[in-house]
């Protein structure tokens, strides 16, 4: 369903800041299985995607320590963090550089 949204509608699909092991599964599962989808990791307090230097790479669901995406309840020091689902054809076409 994920998939049909954001490559058939053009939706980008953004996880919620907070940080539930059912969804954290789910984006997981995204970054590792979808052929249509990349996923990347985004602070939304400091507007860059990670690894906040400049550039954005793919979230693959082990490329990034787990430390720099989740938060445990009740620390919500990494509550600005939200994962972004992309179309990969999109992704492609915008020339992002993607590691």
């Amino acid at each position: 369903m994920y998939e049909t949204l954001v490559v058939h509608q053009n939706i980008t699909l953004m996880s919620d800041h907070h940080h539930y092991e059912g969804g954290k599964a789910l984006w997981k599962h995204i970054a590792q299985k979808s052929r249509l989808l990349q996923v990347f990791v985004l602070d939304t307090n400091e507007g860059k995607f990670y690894p906040y230097d400049g550039t954005k790479i793919r979230y693959d669901g082990i490329c990034i320590p787990e430390s720099k995406i989740w938060s445990v309840h009740p620390d919500e020091s990494l509550q600005g963090i939200i994962l972004i689902a992309e179309a990969k054809e999109k992704v492609s076409a915008l020339s992002v550089p993607v590691i």
